[in-house]
């Protein structure tokens, strides 16, 4: 009967795939296991945000005013809702796209029967 030798091979996190599979695959290795502290942890987990959207959050804030709101308002109230104020004017695009909401005029924007209906079914939801 053929004596068992123990071996030590590092290998890098990219390759360790390949490794694991090769080793698995091959003849005459009894067993292996993996020996490692895994990847460093990249520093303090952040608190989760919001659940809430970013355009449930535009439309909302369009709703509560009932009229015209600018762009630094429905940024204020993105933020508000703890959410990144950056992500704003991505929504805003998105929702003129979908005729949720109509500028007024430069960096004006108001709400639509369309927006209040999708404000009203997402409320639903929740």
């Amino acid at each position: 009967m053929a004596k068992p030798i123990k071996i030590t091979l590092e290998v890098e996190q990219i390759a360790l795939g390949k490794v694991w599979t090769t080793l698995d695959g091959m003849a005459g290795v009894i067993s292996f296991s993996l020996h490692g502290s895994g990847p460093k942890p990249t520093g303090p987990k952040k608190k989760p945000g919001s659940p809430v959207t970013v355009p449930y959050l535009i439309l909302g804030a369009l709703v509560a005013a009932k009229t015209p709101l600018t762009r630094a308002e429905l940024m204020a109230a993105v933020e508000a809702g703890d959410r990144a104020a950056s992500s704003t004017l991505d929504s805003i695009t998105q929702l003129k796209k979908n005729k949720h909401i109509a500028p007024v005029s430069k960096g004006v924007f108001k709400i639509t029967s369309a927006g209040v209906k999708r404000y009203e079914t997402a409320c639903k939801t929740e």
